[in-house]
Order: C-alpha cells, then sequence, then structure tokens
C-alpha cells in the first residue's frame, strides 16, 4: 500500500508547533544525558580501586548492574528522533530523523531491555534488603543463589525486547521508537490499517504489569515489611537498652533501613509519573495534555 492511500489516524500532537516538539525532544535528550552520567558516576564510585575491598557486596552488585542498564536505556533515549526511520510517515512531526528501520528497532530494543532489567534490579534491591535486614542472610547465602538470580534477571527483558523486534512491534513513536503501533493510534478504528506493531497495545499492557506495576508491588510490600520489623527492633531495643548487641542491631538496621526508604522515594518519583501517564492513556482512554 502506499503511504499516499494510508489514513493517519488524529494525535494529540497533530496541533503542536514543530518549536514545541523540538522543545521536548530536547528536554527529553537532557534528561536522558543527566540520567546516563549520574549513572556513570556510580559505576565508577562502585569499581575505582579503593572500592576493591567492598566488591563482593550482593548490594554493590546490583546497583552496579542497575546503573550499567540505565546508561544503556538512557542512551537510546538521547538517541530520540535521531535513530527514527527518516522516511515513516510521521517523520514531518519527528524533527531530526535520520535512522532507517534497523536503528529505530535497535533503539527501541534498548531502551525496553534497558528499562525492564532496570524494573527487575530495583526489585532486587528491595529484596535484598528485606532478606538482609528482617531474615539476616549473609553474603555466603546470596552468593549460593546469585547465578540463578542473575541469569533470570538477563533472561526475562531481554526475551521480551527480542519478542518486540520479531513481531514488528517496536515503531517510531513522537519522540523515539519504541513500543507502538504505525501509524501510531492505528489500532484505534477499523477505518485505520495498521502496516505494522497491530498488537502494541496488548504488549504494553504485559510490559506495564509484568514489569513495572508487578516490581512495584514487589517493592512496596518489601519495604513496608521492613518498616514494620526495624520498628519491632527499636521497640526490642528501648525494652532491653543495656544490650550492648542490641543497641549494634538496632543501629545497623536503622542505617541499612534509611538507605532503603530513599531508594523507595528515588523510584517513585522516576517511575510512577510513567506509570500514572501510561495509565490514563493506555486504559482509560484519557488524552494527554
Amino acid at each position: 500500500m502506499e503511504s499516499n492511500e494510508i489514513i493517519l489516524p488524529p494525535r494529540d500532537s497533530d496541533d503542536w508547533s514543530v518549536k514545541q516538539l523540538e522543545g521536548i525532544i530536547i528536554a527529553t535528550k537532557a534528561s536522558a544525558l543527566l540520567s546516563s552520567l549520574a549513572s556513570l558516576v556510580v559505576i565508577y564510585l562502585i569499581v575505582r580501586p579503593t572500592q576493591n575491598r567492598d566488591a563482593n557486596k550482593t548490594y554493590l552488585r546490583i546497583i552496579f548492574l542497575l546503573s550499567l542498564h540505565d546508561v544503556l536505556s538512557s542512551f537510546a533515549v538521547f538517541m530520540s528522533t535521531w535513530a527514527a526511520p527518516r522516511d515513516n510517515l510521521h517523520a514531518n512531526q519527528m524533527p531530526g530523523c535520520f535512522g532507517n528501520w534497523t536503528t529505530c528497532e535497535i533503539q527501541g530494543f534498548f531502551i525496553s531491555y534497558g528499562y525492564s532489567s532496570c524494573m527487575i534490579y530495583n526489585s532486587l534491591l528491595s529484596l535484598y534488603f528485606l532478606f538482609f535486614i528482617k531474615h539476616g542472610w549473609k553474603e555466603e547465602k546470596f552468593d549460593n543463589i546469585k547465578w540463578r538470580v542473575l541469569f533470570f534477571s538477563f533472561l526475562l527483558p531481554f526475551s521480551f525486547s527480542l519478542c518486540m523486534v520479531v513481531t514488528k512491534s517496536i515503531n517510531p513513536g513522537l519522540f523515539f521508537c519504541f513500543l507502538q503501533s504505525y501509524p501510531i493510534n492505528c489500532e484505534v478504528g477499523d477505518e485505520y490499517t495498521c502496516i505494522r506493531g497491530e498488537n502494541s497495545t496488548l504488549i504494553q499492557m504485559v510490559y506495564v504489569g509484568g514489569f513495572v506495576l508487578l516490581s512495584s508491588a514487589v517493592i512496596i510490600v518489601s519495604n513496608t515489611k521492613l518498616y514494620f520489623f526495624v520498628k519491632k527492633i527499636e521497640r526490642r531495643s528501648r525494652r532491653w537498652s543495656a544490650s550492648s548487641t542490641n543497641k549494634k542491631q538496632s543501629k545497623h538496621s536503622n542505617i541499612v533501613f534509611r538507605k532503603a526508604t530513599w531508594y523507595v522515594f528515588a523510584f517513585g518519583f522516576v517511575w510512577w509519573p510513567t506509570i500514572v501517564s501510561f495509565s490514563f492513556l493506555h486504559i482509560t482512554n484519557i488524552s494527554s495534555y
């Protein structure tokens, strides 16, 4: 079918000016660049020679992998419209399209793989805090399962992202290539024809439900349990204030608990706006502004 015979579905962005689109793209690039730089700093702090003595710490491994995958996904987002096909049907509303369909799929793959991996490592970090503080797991016990956990953490997001490529569900959006029907919104009515990604909405629901919401549930449940456990230790410590062992346990648990609390706050600050936005757009069908 020739492109001039295809009826493009209406979009909220149809009334946006080129300058508005360029401004959002620049903001997206800036945000992705800052995220990459911050993660690179974290990686440096972990691998620098003075920190080698702590290299066997489980939580440092998780943070290292979390930061590494954030760099991958953030760099892919930073490429924004540069990776989109220059001949795609929405090129007139995507300033800076210099790529092709291969670069588009590569970009979408790394965004999906990086984001979903970050979700898994966020969950693992939350579970680590829970098992370390509440259940008293030592490094040796974490070492016994680390390779199985790491293999699963790699296999699941990699397989899902590869499935997106195989099913041609990665297509140009407004700001970068990701999980999207093509043309955009072609699945909203029978009068429109989908060239690629006709099942993208279903895959989006699986992506959000399987990675974002499930990870959020794990984090909330784990840290709620951790909160009540730390409070229990505090009450016990006040009851047996003369015991130096209880004081040390309470102090150490509170330090790790504060780390976990800040981590949950950071996770919610970064991810929940995306979750709410997606829910309104794809579940309730409320338009964005």
